[in-house]
Parts: C-alpha cells; structure tokens; sequence
C-alpha cells in the first residue's frame, strides 16, 4: 500500500464517523480487510470491533486505525489488537508501512518548519555576496596600501587574535639632589589600545563567507523543486543549506560591525604599530581614505591628536 501523498490522521471519533461507508460498531474480521483509510489518535476512548475467538474485542482505547472492509464498508480497530494478527496478514503489514510513513512524513514536516523560518531569497543572497565581496576588497586595498612591515604585523596579529597596541611610555621623576633639580625616567610598556574590529582584518574568513553565501543559490533551487517525493534527506540538505547561509551571513554581518568599528576608531591607532621612522608617514596617510574619525585633510594632525590622548591617559611624559 502507498501512503506517500499524506497519512491521513484522525484527530477525533467524529472525522472517522464522518467516513463514507462508515458503519457503527461493525464487526472486522481479518479475511474481509481490504484497505487502511488512515490512524487516530484521540482523548475519547472507542470499542475496538476486532472479531476474534469467536467475539467482538470491545476494548476501549483512543489509538488505533480506520479499515475499510472488502464489501465497501469502513470500522475501527485498536492497536493493539493489530499486532495480534500474524506477521503474514496484509493490515498488519500495512501499518507498519504506516507508520514507517507517517514517521518520515513527521521529521519532514519538522525539516519543512526549520526551512519556513530560515529560508532567503536570490536577491538576498546577492546582497549578502556583494557586501561580503566588498568587505573582502576593503581589506585587500588596505594591505596593499601599508607599509609591508605594517601589513605582516597586522597579519600575524589576526593570525594569533592579538588585539592589544602596545607603545612604550616614558615617565618622569623629578627630585632634588645637592640643591640641583633632577629628573629619572620610566620606560613602562604598555597596552594603549585593544583593536576592536581585529576580525574584520581577517581576508580567509570573509573569503570564506563570501563563497558559502553564494552556494545558497543551489538550496534556493532545490527548494523550489520540493515535491511530495522528495525524500527526508534531501529536505535535511534543504534545510542545512539554509541555516549554513543564515550563519554565514551573520558572520557577514558581523564583519560589517567590526568595520565600521575599524574606520571610526581603531584606525586612529594603528599608526603605533610602525616603528615610527619613515613608514610611519605611509601609515598616517592611508587615514585619509580609511578612517571616518579623523580629520580628513590633516592626518599628521591626527596621528598627533591621538599620541596625545594616549599621554593624557596613561599620565606619561611621551612616548618612546
């Protein structure tokens, strides 16, 4: 028997009474089954019309299966009375497909569910490439403009998640000695800046978004072909291929933020990562294309501003 189009599942007495040909506490005698119309499952508990050892069974019980009989007419047995028929009888092997289908058709609808609320459309999947792809091309345009030395710290600083800027700050101690005033200095090293926005400066990992994004255009039209047939493991697929896209467009996402906060104010300190002889100046100018926290045609004046509220809060004299 083929329950593939739907288990029909009765959720009350008055759905299989409501059944053509249904006949009330007809007798079901194994040699007369011809079909099963379906299972219920319900609070109400019924008699079960099983005919066996020359009496009606007459249990009550609310599980159980709507048969229909070789002359046309439907009734009702209970389940656990259809596991007292031998192996080789056809109702019993026909809930056992059954139920082997409506367990199938029950993790699907459960896939079904987890598609309806991750799935994307084409456009969003393009607008989520195209923003991973510009974030890719951001990073790319930075390391290429850096000091090489500058770009290798970073990379290794993205590598081992180092997000601290380290500087050396001097401070000063004055005293008295012999009736001269004189000072003694401390060369402290000291974290100034925890770079925030560190991921965003990672090109393998929005790479990597970028391209699992885009293969959601594949789930998008394995969906479109779901049918009655599609087997439970191709909904799985389905549904896998949606929540990996949901994920990685969260990391997108993610990304973004990270950016933004790179442009406003971790750039403002990347400056220090040089060890400022000449490739400090090439650091400095790539502030005018990157950083939105800086005033834009006066980047020296910047680097300046934030060397000094460096000093103003670390209480230094200067900066070795």
């Amino acid at each position: 028997m083929d329950f593939k189009d739907k288990v029909h599942k009765f959720k009350s007495y008055e759905e299989v009474v409501a059944l053509p040909g249904f006949v009330e506490g007809e007798v079901f005698e194994k040699e007369y089954y011809a079909n099963i119309l379906g299972v219920y499952r319900f609070k109400e508990r019924v008699r079960c019309c099983f005919f066996r050892e020359n009496r009606v069974c007459n249990t009550a019980h609310n599980h159980g299966y709507a048969v229909e009989l070789k002359n046309g007419s439907v009734t009702i047995i209970g389940n656990e009375c259809v596991y007292k028929l031998g192996n080789e009888e056809k109702l019993l092997k026909d809930v056992k497909l059954l139920k082997k289908e409506e367990e199938r058709q029950d993790k699907m609808q459960v896939v079904k569910d987890k598609i309806g609320d991750s799935i994307c459309t084409y456009e969003e999947v393009f607008e989520a490439y195209e923003k991973a792809k510009r974030l890719e091309n951001i990073i790319v345009d930075l390391f290429g403009r850096l000091p090489r030395s500058v770009g290798r710290s970073l990379e290794q600083r993205v590598k081992t998640d180092t997000k601290n800027i380290a500087v050396t700050l001097v401070y000063d101690r004055k005293y008295i000695e012999d009736g001269e005033e004189k000072t003694e200095s401390d060369y402290v090293r000291t974290a100034v800046y925890s770079i925030k926005g560190l991921r965003f400066l990672n090109l393998r990992l929005i790479t990597s978004a970028k391209r699992k994004v885009s293969d959601a255009v594949k789930t998008i039209k394995s969906f479109e072909a779901i049918t009655n047939n599609t087997s439970y493991r191709q909904l799985s697929d389905i549904s896998k291929g949606f929540s990996l896209y949901q994920r990685q467009l969260g990391k997108i996402n993610e990304f973004e933020k990270y950016y933004y906060e790179f442009l406003t104010n971790d750039f403002r300190y990347f400056s220090f990562l040089s060890d400022f002889s000449s490739e400090n100046s090439k650091v400095i100018k790539c502030f005018n294309d990157f950083s939105t926290g800086l005033k834009k045609n006066d980047p020296k004046a910047a680097y300046k501003e934030v060397r000094a509220e460096v000093l103003v809060n670390h209480g230094a004299a200067r900066i070795s």
